[in-house]
């Protein structure tokens, strides 16, 4: 079986594990992420953090992007850029007015809010569909978080709830690795 196929069958077990209903878990869990994150020294150290809008199935890191705006931290979000088929970072200052939905019907900065170039950041939080202990991350399969993130060297956060850590995700080599993986229960500094 190839790594392409590897990779669709963990996406379909996660896709059927994610549809079980886990509401009341998913608020505890995403506060206990959050509360995790911002113990970090490396949340603390960080001026550019780029987060993520949360799909039902994702931990909701939202409180971080107001949390983070209160300590004068530059927040910003992934937006969809048409024209080259590719997510950009954009700041908001203003997570009530300046986010909308946009492509996949996940919260975007609106077209006023300004580009951060991606090298600027210094921390990135990465949603994804599963998760290994050794740094890889299964995607939605479209690679644009991938694409979005080779072009860093922030350190890059896996943001997931237990369910979604596999025993190993497949890799290729346009893949990119996380500096760490954050859950509920597990804090994972990967070595280089």
């Amino acid at each position: 079986m190839s790594i392409k196929d590897t990779k669709e069958d963990l996406r379909k077990a996660l896709r059927v594990a994610s549809q079980v209903p886990h509401e009341y878990e998913q608020v505890k869990e995403s506060r206990a992420i959050c509360e995790a994150i911002q113990g970090l020294e490396v949340w603390k150290q960080a001026r550019y953090v780029l987060l993520y809008s949360p799909s039902p199935t994702e931990p909701d890191v939202m409180p971080l992007a107001n949390n983070g705006l209160r300590q004068e931290k530059c927040i910003a979000f992934p937006r969809f850029d048409p024209a080259e088929g590719i997510y950009k970072a954009a700041l908001v200052q203003d997570t009530k007015h300046q986010l909308r939905k946009g492509k996949f019907g996940i919260l975007e900065p609106v077209a006023e809010c300004s580009e951060l170039p991606i090298q600027s950041t210094d921390l990135i939080l990465v949603p994804g569909m599963g998760f290994d202990t050794h740094g890889w991350r299964l995607g939605r399969g479209a690679g644009y978080y991938d694409r979005l993130l080779a072009t860093t060297n922030g350190t890059r956060i896996g943001v997931a709830y237990n369910w979604q850590i596999a025993e190993t995700i497949p890799h290729e080599p346009h893949d990119v690795r996380m500096n760490w993986i954050l859950t509920p229960t597990l804090r994972l500094e990967i070595a280089p």
